[in-house]
Formats: structure tokens, sequence, C-alpha cells
């Protein structure tokens, strides 16, 4: 970042990959005889470059600023379909592909199975846009306060797509480089006016009010418009604690991409911007004594338009997105950090029940969403053993609970089962020196615990997720 009165450069980029723990189909796979595609190996990976130029200026009562921004995309999807491994779980039955399970849960191959076979697509995008916004300060009587108001532009462009499915671990078998239809289509335009008021009715009561309306032009479809209000009360007696009470209204657009290659062709589906409704009351304070602080939020949420596949009474092969999934919820969720000398912990946690749910995921007989942790605790520790002017050395722990999921079995809803809750542990050592060199050793599931995530809709089995591992790194500042 380059700052030169008033005026703010910032540039960044930055590369990461996620690596898929299991194929298509369930299995496991061997990383190492894929070759890479366009230099990237089998995984999500996502490349990113940001530009921004701001300006801030004081201009009497006002405060302006305003900032013009561009964003550059490479996403990469490079999936393995399957390997020379399937996975099994008992309390599934399995019907299917290229392999079968006999009565002792073995695999029974059949001879003509190909393998080393994967997908792979490349979006790249990009996003242009600016924001302005001015505020100033107001005083009605003994009351004051703060308003700002400001409106912001996007422009959004698929520049192109790469599709294209491979066999034998790195022979391409098919695919394409662009579609023409895809690329030009690929438009976006947003429009957004906001406005937010901060006004103390009293120095322990506040009010905070804010609307926020966009225009959302989507090409060779209808404008999509949005009102997206929020107001808030808020009571601080004194400087140990807080109470707020919230409303909120929230979309999200999907995007183009996703909308086309979810709905497309002569049969294409309208879909509408996701929807939330939320209602909070939220209590903040801190406890001196016990050197604490603690956030402790009751919501109730209300969710419309969600995007979901259709996949229930249907085969594996053929299923369609739908907008339609509607989904209503309360819960808790809290946090307590402890911070005195060296040593320092936190605590969160949460915890949500469905009262109610229309097409997405929901199993009626336990009145529950499929493939969802309902309850979640995380537990992070950690002590300073050396702490001087240029040396600190500190070892810490993660510990995780993961209440039972919901695992969602295709067509039959009375076969639908719980994944058991599990516990892991994590624990790290970290050295630093002069706040610019860094060296780590993290081992993350210690007691290498069996664990497993739901998938998607679309797969019965649950995914199985890694065991104990290493990572060593080393980082410099500049």
């Amino acid at each position: 970042m380059f700052r030169l009165k008033g005026f703010d450069l910032m540039f960044n980029r930055k590369k990461f990959q996620i690596v898929q723990q299991c194929t298509t189909y369930h299995g496991g796979y061997d990383y190492d005889r894929y070759d890479p595609v366009f230099d990237v190996k089998p995984g999500y990976g996502t490349e990113e470059t940001h530009m921004e130029l701001g300006y801030t200026r004081q201009l009497g009562n006002f405060h302006l600023n305003g900032s013009v921004y561009s964003d550059w995309y490479c996403i990469s999807h490079y999936e393995v379909s399957y390997d020379s491994l399937v996975a099994t779980h008992p309390k599934v039955e399995y019907e299917t592909w290229d392999y079968v399970v006999d009565e002792n849960g073995n695999i029974q191959y059949e001879t003509n199975v190909e393998f080393g076979l994967s997908d792979f697509t490349q979006n790249r995008e990009h996003t242009m846009g600016g924001i302005l916004k001015v505020s100033t300060d107001y005083q009605i009587g003994k009351m004051n306060g703060n308003v700002m108001a400001g409106a912001q532009y996007e422009h959004f462009k698929l520049l192109s797509r790469i599709s294209m499915w491979n066999k034998e671990f790195s022979k391409i078998d098919g695919g394409y480089l662009s579609i023409s239809s895809i690329t030009e289509d690929g438009k976006e335009n947003s429009l957004s006016f906001f406005v937010q008021d901060k006004h103390y009715i009293l120095p322990q009561l506040i009010l905070n009010a804010g609307c926020r309306y966009d225009f959302k032009y989507r090409h060779k479809e209808d404008v999509v418009r949005t009102l997206s209000p929020r107001l808030a009360l808020m009571y601080v007696p004194n400087d140990r604690f807080s109470l707020k009470l919230s409303y909120a209204e929230a979309f999200a657009d999907l995007s183009f991409f996703f909308r086309w290659a979810s709905s497309s062709g002569d049969d294409k589906i309208k879909m509408d911007p996701q929807h939330l409704s939320a209602i909070q009351l939220t209590a903040m304070g801190s406890i001196p004594s016990l050197h604490m602080n603690y956030d402790v939020n009751l919501f109730y949420n209300k969710y419309a338009n969600l995007f979901c596949w259709e996949a229930r009474d249907v085969d594996l092969i053929s299923y369609d997105g739908k907008n339609d999934g509607r989904l209503t919820n309360i819960g808790i969720e809290g946090t307590a950090s402890y911070a005195y000398k060296r040593l320092s912990a936190n605590l969160s946690l949460y915890y949500c029940h469905d009262t109610s749910s229309e097409h997405y995921y929901y199993n009626t007989v336990e009145k529950i969403v499929n493939n969802v942790p309902h309850f979640t605790i995380n537990l992070h520790g950690a002590y300073k053993l050396l702490q001087g002017n240029n040396h600190q050395l500190k070892v810490y722990g993660h510990s995780s609970y993961t209440g039972r999921m919901l695992n969602f079995v295709t067509q039959k809803e009375n076969e639908d089962f719980y994944v058991d809750a599990k516990v892991i542990f994590d624990l790290g050592i970290q050295y630093r020196f002069r706040q610019r060199l860094q060296f780590s050793l993290d081992c993350e599931n210690i007691f290498n615990t069996d664990h497993y995530i739901c998938g998607p809709n679309s797969h019965n089995l649950p995914y199985f997720q890694r065991g104990r591992s290493l990572m060593a790194s080393l980082s410099y500042n500049f």
C-alpha cells in the first residue's frame, strides 16, 4: 500500500488451493499420478489480483471517501472422478456405477472399469467498480449523531471458460476452450445507493438505522431490484456492558455462471436473489477482574429463495437446480476470550434449531436439515514460553467438537442416517524473531481420529477427512 496526501494506492495478489479429500465417487486417489493442467494440480484453486485507488478528504463539516477498484480472478476446479480405491460405509447400500459391494462389504470391480478419470474447468473473471461515501456529524437539540450516504457501481465480465475431461491420469479425452454465447452473455452491472444514520438519543441509548437499494442489470433478463433495510437499538450503560436489539434484511445474488450452469436452455428458471430476514439480541461486555471479554447472540433467521439441487426421488445423474428453498431457524452463538500475562484462550460455541423448511435438504421425519452440524464448540489456547524484545516462543492448541449430522441418502428419506459427533485436537509451536522471521510447526488431529463430513445431497456417502498431519512453515516480513 502507498499513501500520499489523501490518496491510497493498494495492490494485492494471492494464490491458494484446497486439495479435495476424495473423488467424485467417494474413493481415494493418488494425487501424484495426475498431471498438472495449466499448472494446476487436483483441487480447487483461485488466483486473485486486486488494485484499488482511494481518496479521503475533509470538506468543512463533510468527510469524503471514495475509491475505484479492479479485480481479476482465475478460478480452477480440477476434480478426480475416481481412482483405484472406492470408499464404503456400513450404513449405505450400493446399487451403483462401475462396481458392486457384496454382502460382506467387499468391493467387486467390473473388468471394464477405466480409472484415472478427471474433469477440469477454469473461469477467468474481471470486476471493476467504484464507491463514494459522504458523512457528517449533526446535532438536534441535545441529541447528536452521524449520517452517511453513498453509492456503488460494479461491472462484471466473464472473460473465458475452459473445460475438459481426461482419462488415464493425463490424457485429454475432450473439452472446449470457450463458448462465445457464455462469454458474450457473461456481463453483469449493478448500481447501489445506501444511507446510514447513527443517532444518540441519550449518551447510553443509540439508534442505528440504514437502508440499501440495489439494481442488478442481468443480460437478457429483467432488472433485479432489492431493498435491504436495517435497524438496531443499542443500550450502553457503561464501558463494560452493552445490549443490542437489531433487525436486518439482506440478499445475496447468485453469480452469472452459477445461474447459467444450473438453469439454461429452453427450461431456464428465473433465479431470484437469496434473501435473509434476521432478528438478533446481542449482549457484549468484559469482566476486568477475570481478564475476560464475552459476546452472546440470540438469533432468528428466515431465509427465502435459497438455491438447492433437487435430488430426492430422482436418479444420481440428472437433477435440477432450484431457487425456491425456504428455511427458518433459531439459535445461540457466543464467544469468550481470556488474556493475562503469557496465557490466552478463546472459546466459541454455536447451536441452532430448524423450525421449518421447504425444498431445502430437509428431512421431514427427523425435522432437521441434512449435512449440517447444528452444534459446534471450539477452544483455542496459547502460552508464551519466551517473551522478549527480540524473541517470542509460544505453544498453542486447538480442540473442536462437531455435533452429529444427518447424512442425505438419495431417494429414500427414511434411510438418512446420522454421522457421529467427533472431537479433534491440534497442537503447534511457533518461534518469532523481531516481528520479521517466523517459524512454526503444527500437528493437526494429533490422535488420528477418524471423522467424516456429509457430502452434497447428490451423494449418499460421508466424506472421510484427513487424519494426523504435520506442517512446517517459514516466513519473513520485509
